[in-house]
C-alpha cells in the first residue's frame, strides 16, 4: 500500500487512516513519510506526523513536526500554538513543557533569522507563567528585528492582566527607553504610571510616601505629555487619586472640570469624567450635583453598559 502510493494529499491521508485505524502507527508514519517525498515542496504532513507520534508517544518527534512546520511555512504558527496547548494537556509531570522549552531554544540559537522560533517561545512562557522569561525573550526580538516596541507593550498589557506588575513595569521601561520619537512612547509613559498606581493601591498596605510617589509621577507625566483627549484617561486618574487617597478634592474638580471643557473630547470620554466629577462631590457630600452628573450620562449611554452603571450609582 505504501509502495504504489500516488501523489495525491487525499489519498495518502486515506491510506495513513486506515493504517492508525488498526493500530499500525509505524506504518502510517512510511505512508505520510512516503507522502512527504511524492508531494515534495507542496504539503509535508507535519502535523499529520506530529498526530501519531503523539500516539506512539514520541514526544521529540512530534515536537520536532511541529518546529518543521514552522519552516515550511510561518503561516502556520497559530496551528502550530494550537496544536502544541492539545498536546500539552495531559502533561502532569511537565516533562513535555520542559522538553519543549529546550527544543525551542535549541531553535532560536540554531536558527537566529528565524523569528518564528523566538516568538513561539515567548508565547510558550507567556502559557506558562513566565513573564520574566518572556520578557527576556520578547526583548531580543524587539532587538533583534529593529522593532518600535509593539510587542513589549503587548506584553505588558499580558503581565498588567495576570498582575504581574514588576515585569510589566520592565516591558514599559524598555520602550521608554527608545526615546520620545517613538511612536509607542507617550502609550508607555501612560501605562507606567497606571502600572504603579495599581502596584500601591491594591495591596493595601501602602504609605503615604508611596502616595505621594505616586502623585508625583502623575503629574510629572502629565507635565511632560501635556493635557489632550489622548491623556484624559490620565487626567482623571489623578483626580480620583488626589481625592480618594490624599483628601485634595477641590483640585480633583479642577482637573475634571478642565477635561471636560478640552475641545474635541470624545462623548464616551466626557461620560467617565462626568461619572468620576459624580464620585467625588459624593465623597465631599455634594449628593444633588453627583446625582444630576450620573442622571446625565444615564441619559447619554441609555442602551449602553456606561449607562447602566451611572443609573446604580
Amino acid at each position: 500500500a505504501v509502495k504504489f502510493l500516488k501523489p495525491d494529499q487525499q489519498v495518502i491521508t486515506d491510506v495513513a487512516n486506515m493504517f492508525i485505524a488498526k493500530q499500525e502507527f509505524d506504518f502510517a508514519i512510511k505512508a505520510y513519510l512516503r507522502g512527504r517525498k511524492l508531494l515534495a515542496g507542496i504539503y509535508p504532513f507535519n502535523f499529520e506526523l506530529a498526530e501519531v507520534y503523539s500516539y506512539k508517544k514520541d514526544t521529540p518527534a512530534m515536537f520536532n513536526e511541529y518546529m518543521d512546520a514552522l519552516l515550511f511555512n510561518e503561516a502556520y504558527q497559530e496551528k502550530v500554538e494550537n496544536a502544541i496547548q492539545t498536546a500539552l494537556s495531559d502533561d502532569v509531570s511537565n516533562k513535555k513543557k520542559e522538553y519543549l522549552e529546550s527544543v525551542l531554544i535549541q531553535k532560536v540559537q540554531e536558527n537566529p533569522d528565524n523569528k518564528m522560533f523566538a516568538q513561539l517561545l515567548v508565547w510558550h512562557y507567556i502559557q506558562q507563567n513566565n513573564f520574566e522569561g518572556a520578557f527576556i525573550q520578547a526583548r531580543a526580538l524587539d532587538k533583534k528585528l529593529k522593532e518600535d516596541g509593539s510587542r513589549l507593550i503587548e506584553l505588558s498589557n499580558i503581565c498588567i492582566a495576570n498582575k504581574e506588575y514588576e515585569t510589566a513595569s520592565k516591558c514599559l521601561q524598555y520602550v521608554i527607553k527608545k526615546g520620545s520619537e517613538n511612536y509607542f512612547y507617550a502609550t508607555a509613559k501612560m501605562d507606567l504610571v497606571n502600572v504603579m498606581n495599581k502596584k500601591i493601591t491594591e495591596k493595601g498596605d501602602y504609605t503615604q510616601a508611596n502616595l505621594d510617589e505616586l502623585e508625583a509621577l502623575y503629574r510629572s507625566t502629565l507635565d511632560e505629555l501635556g493635557s489632550y483627549e489622548e491623556t484624559v484617561g490620565l487626567m482623571r486618574g489623578l483626580a480620583h487619586h488626589l481625592t480618594f487617597y490624599q483628601h485634595k478634592s477641590d483640585e480633583s474638580i479642577k482637573i475634571l472640570q478642565s477635561c471636560m471643557e478640552l475641545p474635541g473630547i470624545r462623548q464616551k470620554e466626557l461620560a467617565y469624567c462626568k461619572l468620576e466629577m459624580g464620585d467625588v462631590l459624593l465623597f465631599t457630600n455634594e449628593v444633588w450635583e453627583a446625582t444630576l452628573l450620573y442622571s446625565q450620562v444615564e441619559k447619554m449611554f441609555k442602551n449602553d453598559e456606561l449607562g447602566q452603571e451611572a443609573k446604580l450609582k
